[in-house]
């Protein structure tokens, strides 16, 4: 009899999984074939880590755009920032290793496989020193890859960096408390879908991401649903969740001697500029602007006003 409500327990949790395992497969049914996140020019990059997909428009000295690192993250993100500066410079974006209409290969992910990737993509596809922007985690990526190879790079521009003081060189524990129930089979899968339903992340959107609530709009939405339901979508940001592509910036924002510019929004609640403000003077000829009125992503909820942050920092 003693075994008895051990079976129950062991069907029950039998029938769960199955039952997760069904929703998991019908999900990943419904989800739209995704589509280019930006109307313009788009090229593929045939990366060893895999084939990247990248924008291009514009004409001048060339940017590249780097978006920031999440459960839903893609080369959506910069497609106002794209536009901006594309009047006046010859601009590219990706969807990074893993995200989007790049190819989502199915293994680990670290902060120096990004680091590399930024390397290749300049020295292969945009072949001449380019304005870096990275925003966040990609931020911590930039600030690293010119340190290793100033030469590949003319300015940095970092909106909210991670890495830069001792709180934000990993994820916080909540979250990386998540990546080992995602590591999972089936269930992790199952959290992942609730992560990134439309709900949760017009949520994370609308009270952590963007100070204004109006700057979330309904294709927003729908487009990172889509992303995120892709065929491997966990993969990448199972190492965002974990802490693999997080990276120690310290050293490398205090020793580059690039035209370097920190950008923030006043209210960004998921990096306060307060807490790396005191670390930012260690690189005394790094400029750092504040945008009022702004979350954590500034290049998308004030774009023309980043802009021209952008412009005046290149002597435009």
């Amino acid at each position: 009899m003693k075994g008895k409500p051990i079976l129950t327990a062991v069907g029950a949790l039998a029938a769960a999984t199955g039952a997760a395992a069904a929703i998991n497969n019908a999900l990943s049914r419904k989800a739209p074939q995704l589509w280019p996140a930006i109307p313009a020019p788009q090229g593929d990059y045939d990366w060893d880590g895999g084939r990247v997909h990248y924008y291009c428009a514009g004409e001048g000295d060339p940017v590249v755009l780097l978006h920031s690192h999440n459960a839903a993250a893609s080369a959506y993100e910069m497609k106002q920032a794209f536009r901006e500066l594309s009047a006046d410079h010859l601009v590219f974006t990706v969807d990074l290793p893993g995200y989007g209409l790049s190819e989502r290969v199915d293994r680990p992910y670290y902060a120096q496989t990004y680091v590399r990737f930024l390397h290749d993509f300049v020295l292969d596809v945009v072949q001449r020193p380019a304005v870096l922007i990275a925003s966040s985690v990609s931020g911590a990526h930039a600030l690293l890859a010119a340190a290793e190879d100033p030469r590949a790079f003319s300015h940095i521009v970092v909106a909210s960096p991670t890495g830069l003081h001792a709180g934000n060189v990993a994820p916080p524990g909540a979250v990386r408390a998540l990546s080992k129930a995602a590591g999972l089979p089936v269930w992790g899968q199952a959290l992942y879908n609730g992560i990134v339903s439309k709900a949760s992340i017009r949520r994370t959107l609308e009270h952590q991401v963007y100070y204004n609530p109006w700057a979330v709009t309904h294709e927003m939405v729908e487009y990172a649903w889509a992303t995120s339901h892709q065929p491997n979508a966990v993969c990448a940001p199972y190492g965002f969740l974990n802490g693999d592509v997080w990276a120690d910036a310290r050293a490398a924002y205090a020793g580059i001697r690039l035209p370097l510019l920190a950008i923030w929004g006043d209210h960004d609640r998921m990096n306060p500029f307060e807490a790396s403000e005191p670390d930012l003077c260690a690189n005394p000829d790094a400029r750092v602007v504040v945008i009022p009125e702004c979350g954590a992503a500034p290049y998308d909820e004030k774009p023309a006003e980043f802009a021209a942050i952008v412009r005046d920092f290149l002597g435009m």
